[in-house]
């Protein structure tokens, strides 16, 4: 709510202070309007009693003084307004008295604070009527700063109602009106509108680049108050793209100013946020712990929009300890909250949430009704996020329930509407600028998921029709069979010689289906043959168990390959005082990709051996030229060759005590002395792709601040993510998987991700290479 001053009463009010300086100012003014004898003193005094009043007293003061403020402007001549054309109307000068002008701001001040009223006991259409009839109040008064805050209260009412259209553009048209006064610190709040607003719709880079501005103007003002929103909202958009630390960080930053400068509201919304962080990292307790606090103030604020998000989290905790019963009691208790709040956005969370607690009871039929509406109404309203959770169970309880056409439909409606939000390439490069976030695996990973999920579903359907296509032809040859049998029964004893010669022939075909057996079964075993002798010529490649003691102090390693052949590989050499380490992992498996992994090493070979190049960004380059060549070579008029390499190289110097790092698309992760987790990241381009390789970046480690050194092809964090729920260790699984066992020794740690690997292919199957290899020097 923006604040009015008004010159005309500036006596007046001094007059009052000086007059009952030793009296409550409530009281005061109180005493003063039983006193007042014009209505136009009384108006002042109601508008100024319900800027200072208690929040649940603001009606006794507000409607008297819009029923007097009506009255005063029946006396005046009427002004024929246009509300169509905001701009035109405040650049338009109308003539009004003093007067009238003053009756107007007090009219307009105690409408805006009506409204609030009226939003916080959750209604939002009255709250609404408030501002409209104030927006046109101070757009006939031309006063441009009360335009701009109360378009700004029009916009959070219609966000909290899902109408996130309507509140983007009062939103702009404040924000327009404040950059053109230049009131910066009033635009930090029409900035935050616009960023959740946009978040809401699933437009992720706008609602960022809002944040941007406003971190900007913060720094530029100084301004301390503004700032815990702002991290809160900033922890909203990290959360968005799984981000936790950064969740947490910028958090407790809004911790420690909301409790330094008592905002209780900022205060609630960050505990808010890290509750949802140990909910991501199924922390309960913590989860719980931070909730109840949060719960706590939006129930002594009355922020009943933030209350359906938190009574919904309560009841997801019920339903985590299985206490389905009270679960459904709280989802029950938000839903009801959110259809008095005329919250259509919320109504659609709380049916997803009982949709869901249902369909943990196998209660198909609720499942179906609950998402259905949770479905209909985030559809209707454009709303990515609120989809994609109900398209996701409604494909659960399709095919749970066998409609399988159905859950296909649903299966790739959320897979596109979870790649809309997150897969957008201008904002991958604008996060990775501006917040140093690397997208691309998740983004490949996500890419490959789905062309996993619709290769899979082809090959369903061509199995499918091999198959009815095999049974329409037994059955065409199971009826020609009956006929020649049959008419050879009737002609019998006419084509005894016919018969004896059709032994004959059968005789023969059965020794030439003989012979055609053999040949098959030899073609298998030379080729069984030839690939156990090209898988020994293969793992010539990497290194054996003598040389790997003799150079690491721990390490231990885990291949699994999805067949014989592999597409992963590891290179070690020793030469002099430097000890080479290179992990690659070659386009595809099987064989295509394991004849790539020779040339790989006769490159390597070449490069690192012949050349005598030990630099780990000279021989990624160098590599990405052979490998380019390799591809050129290959490739056939205007076909493309589907071939390339990702891979990981480090250099030890023991002479310097460090290790050099550079590589494309396979990160070095390592744990220093004080059990941090870093990542050093690749080049996220995959080598063979283009020439020459730009702004590579060599990052060095001082060996003896290291505890140990993990890199790791795609395939494990892959079938992590694949079904996180099986292990526990959530989307980011391998850095979890490092955090959880930085303690351990390199043989407790093998152990313990071998019995990880054990897991996951015990329900599901492999789908890539695995090559994971953890040492310290």
């Amino acid at each position: 709510m923006y604040k009015i001053n008004y010159k005309i009463c500036i006596v007046f009010f001094l007059l009052i202070t000086n007059l009952l300086l030793s009296q409550n100012q409530v009281d005061s003014l109180k005493q003063l309007l039983q006193s007042a004898k014009t209505d136009t003193v009384k108006l002042r005094l109601y508008s100024q009693l319900s800027e200072v009043c208690d929040e649940s007293d603001i009606p006794l003061y507000t409607l008297p003084a819009i029923k007097i403020a009506d009255k005063l402007l029946n006396v005046f001549p009427s002004t024929p307004l246009q509300t169509k054309n905001l701009e035109n109307n405040l650049k338009t000068k109308q003539v009004i008295s003093s007067s009238k002008k003053s009756i107007l701001n007090y009219y307009a001040l105690v409408l805006n604070n009506q409204s609030v009223h009226e939003g916080n006991l959750g209604n939002n259409q009255a709250a609404n009527q408030y501002l409209e009839k104030a927006l046109k109040i101070q757009i006939l008064n031309n006063d441009s700063i009360q335009v701009a805050g109360t378009l700004h209260n029009l916009g959070n009412n219609y966000y909290q109602t899902s109408q996130i259209l309507k509140a983007i553009e009062a939103y702009s048209k404040s924000a327009e009106i404040l950059k053109k006064l230049n009131k910066k610190t009033d635009l930090i709040m029409s900035y935050n509108g616009l960023s959740l607003a946009y978040r809401k719709q699933g437009n992720i880079l706008v609602g960022i680049d809002y944040c941007l501005k406003n971190l900007k103007l913060c720094e530029d003002l100084k301004d301390e108050t503004s700032k815990p929103g702002l991290y809160n909202i900033l922890a909203l958009f990290y959360f968005d793209l799984n981000d936790f630390q950064k969740v947490l960080d910028y958090s407790y930053k809004s911790i420690e100013i909301s409790k330094k400068l008592n905002i209780k509201k900022y205060l609630a919304n960050a505990y808010s946020n890290i509750s949802k962080v140990y909910f991501k990292k199924n922390n309960i307790d913590e989860a719980s712990k931070y909730l109840t606090l949060s719960v706590k103030l939006f129930e002594e604020l009355g922020r009943k929009n933030e209350l359906i998000s938190a009574y919904n989290n309560v009841g997801y905790i019920y339903l985590i300890k299985k206490n389905y019963a009270l679960a459904i009691k709280m989802y029950e208790q938000a839903t009801q909250l959110a259809l008095q709040q005329n919250s259509p956005l919320a109504q659609s969370t709380c049916y997803f949430r009982l949709a869901e607690a249902y369909y943990i009871q196998n209660n198909n039929a609720k499942t179906l009704e609950y998402a259905l509406k949770a479905y209909t109404i985030s559809s209707q309203l454009k709303a990515p996020y609120e989809t994609q959770m109900s398209a996701n169970i409604l494909c659960k309880v399709y095919a749970r329930t066998n409609q399988y056409q159905k859950a296909l439909q649903m299966t790739n409606h959320y897979y596109a509407l979870r790649d809309s939000v997150l897969n957008d390439s201008t904002k991958q490069v604008f996060l990775k600028k501006q917040f140093k976030y690397e997208y691309d695996t998740k983004a490949l990973a996500d890419s490959v998921k789905n062309v996993e999920q619709k290769q899979i579903i082809t090959t369903q359907l061509a199995i499918q029709k091999a198959e009815l296509k095999q049974q329409k032809i037994i059955r065409i040859s199971l009826i020609l069979g009956i006929v020649i049998i049959a008419a050879f029964l009737i002609f019998l004893f006419n084509r005894l010689q016919v018969t004896s010669k059709q032994k004959v022939l059968i005789q023969r075909q059965t020794q030439i289906t003989q012979l055609q057996k053999n040949e098959l079964e030899l073609k298998n075993k030379n080729i069984t043959e030839s690939m156990e002798a090209a898988k020994e010529i293969q793992y010539i490649i990497f290194p054996s168990e003598n040389e790997l003691q003799t150079i690491f102090k721990n390490y231990f390693m885990l291949f699994k390959p999805i067949e014989n052949l592999s597409g992963d590989f590891l290179w070690i050499k020793q030469i002099e005082e430097k000890v080479i380490i290179v992990v690659g992992d070659c386009t595809g498996h099987g064989v295509p990709a394991s004849l790539l992994t020779l040339f790989a090493n006769e490159f390597l070979n070449k490069i690192i051996l012949q050349k005598q190049i030990t630099s780990a960004s000279q021989i990624l380059e160098e590599v990405n030229i052979e490998i380019y060549n390799y591809l050129q070579r290959k490739q056939t008029s205007k076909k493309s060759v589907n071939e390339g390499m990702d891979i990981g190289i480090c250099i030890v110097d023991k002479l310097t005590n460090t290790l050099s790092y550079a590589g494309s698309k396979i990160d070095l992760y390592s744990v220093n002395t004080h059990n941090e987790l870093k990542i050093a990241e690749s080049y996220k381009i995959e080598l063979g792709k283009q020439q020459r390789l730009t702004n590579i970046t060599e990052q060095i480690f001082l060996l003896n601040e290291i505890n140990g050194f993990y890199i790791t092809t795609d395939g494990l964090k892959d079938q992590l993510k694949y079904r996180s729920n099986k292990t526990k260790l959530g989307f980011n699984g391998f850095e979890n998987f490092i955090k959880d066992n930085v303690n351990m020794s390199f043989s407790e740690q093998k152990n313990n991700i071998q019995n990880i690997y054990s897991q996951l292919i015990v329900s599901e199957k492999q789908i890539d290479d695995i090559l994971v290899f953890g040492f310290k020097i």
